[in-house]
């Protein structure tokens, strides 16, 4: 399969220089939902759902496309941009083959001992430096989510400058340029006595059109290794489930939660020690 992506790739690439950057996934509505929103969508607990089942969705419209390219043409020019055709439909029947929940942003494979959560693997925790709020939110870009008073008390900001990644690896030898963007981390208090990890970021720019980026990075997550220290998210499969109105992803590890979705083309990761209950409740509270 990846043969014909790599050839997909170089054609698209070339037949269509233009094509904007990959810049996120479907951003989301910044509105609070009820605490039911966070609809779970593993099987009784399990997190081996992988994030793309490759074998789930209707492939309905790569079929009403391929009918278009065999039997007919509607214009001209479509004879003159054969190649730029065949990769279309190359990249559609890619697409639905893949189910495309929350896209997760490029990084290096996790290791628990210098990144803070599986997503956020393009910084590292010594990357972080003390700043302000209006400090941070500046250089980083972005409005920044915070808790209401009787929630909790923000304890620290920091934030961890971006990068420009030449030749990045994602999966498979595939290789691309990504530009990272800062990353601030805020720690609060909450009320009940327990921390909340707080990290934000604009979604990293992967020179790659938009929807051959997101099949790229979703089968850098599922891409499987001899070793779980080689893989995108350190051999820990995800939960998906709903997340203040837009597909987010969980982790759970040794009593650690890890929540992550997006807003807006923004980024967001919330740490925490509590009980499920409670973690979605702090997060739909967040302003």
């Amino acid at each position: 399969m990846w043969a014909v992506v790599y050839i997909a790739t170089f054609l698209l690439m070339w037949s269509k220089p233009d094509s904007p950057p990959f810049e996120g996934g479907v951003d989301a509505p910044s509105r609070k939902r009820s605490e039911g929103t966070f609809e779970r969508r593993g099987r009784r607990g399990c997190f081996k759902q992988p994030i793309i089942d490759l074998a789930a969705t209707p492939s309905a419209p790569a079929k009403v496309a391929s009918q278009h390219f065999l039997y007919g043409r509607s214009h001209p020019s479509l004879e003159r941009r054969g190649i730029r055709f065949f990769c279309y439909i190359t990249l559609v029947v890619l697409a639905s083959a893949a189910v495309f929940a929350q896209v997760p942003p490029p990084g290096t494979p996790y290791d628990s001992s210098r990144h803070s959560n599986p997503i956020i693997t393009f910084v590292e925790n010594k990357d972080f430096k003390p700043s302000d709020y209006e400090q941070a939110k500046k250089a980083a870009g972005i409005e920044l989510l915070g808790l209401s008073q009787s929630e909790g008390k923000r304890e620290s900001v920091e934030i961890a400058d971006g990068k420009f990644a030449k030749n990045m690896p994602i999966v498979g030898g595939f290789r691309t340029d990504v530009t990272f963007y800062p990353v601030v981390r805020q720690k609060f208090r909450l009320a009940g006595g327990s921390d909340l990890l707080l990290q934000s970021f604009r979604f990293p720019k992967v020179a790659l059109p938009k929807d051959f980026a997101a099949f790229v990075l979703h089968e850098a997550t599922t891409q499987t290794k001899k070793k779980p220290s080689e893989m995108r998210f350190g051999g820990t499969a995800p939960e998906q489930l709903d997340v203040r109105g837009t597909e987010g992803l969980l982790f759970e590890k040794d009593g650690q939660i890890t929540v992550y979705w997006q807003e807006d083309g923004v980024g967001h990761t919330a740490t925490a020690s509590l009980p499920r209950k409670e973690l979605f409740r702090v997060i739909e509270d967040l302003l």
